[in-house]
């Protein structure tokens, strides 16, 4: 008897476990937008050019799910791109790939070097090498959220 009640709370935790996903594409796009923003406004005061003039940085994401068997929920492999507005107001586009781990927390790296953003060093204006911050960086967001907009 014992035995059949352990075995049947070892399966329905099993199942329980086995729900959507909380860590959903818009939550992911919700939140690597405002933190590529963000880190784009700390590399232009970092690199001493100075703050864009407002509105500032405006960053929209479009993200799906490249591990396979996925259905744009869950931990694992992303591919997200970022449209932005950059220096002098022009669009731009850029991709990166998407580490996302159970807990919410993701790592993005450029998935193009060829793009605009440069490698994980770049010139600033007096010649001086100065890390890429938009290169690769991290974030995290509450997958157990309630409502899926920061």
């Amino acid at each position: 008897m014992t035995a059949r009640l352990v075995a049947a709370v070892v399966s329905f935790a099993a199942l329980a476990g086995c729900g959507e996903s909380a860590i959903t594409r818009a939550r992911l796009e919700r939140a690597l937008a405002p933190t590529f923003a963000n880190l784009v406004e700390v590399q232009l005061l970092h690199m001493g050019l100075g703050p864009l003039p407002p509105p500032g940085v405006k960053a929209v994401a479009s993200c799906r799910r490249i591990s396979p068997g996925s259905r744009d929920a869950g931990a694992g492999e992303w591919s997200c791109t970022l449209t932005w507005i950059g220096p002098n107001r022009v669009t731009l586009v850029d991709t990166y790939d998407v580490h996302v781990m159970p807990g919410g927390c993701y790592t993005a790296s450029v998935a193009d070097v060829e793009g605009h953003l440069g490698g994980p060093m770049i010139p600033a204006p007096d010649g001086t090498l100065t890390r890429n911050l938009l290169y690769v960086f991290d974030g995290c967001f509450d997958p157990a959220g309630k409502v899926d907009a920061q």
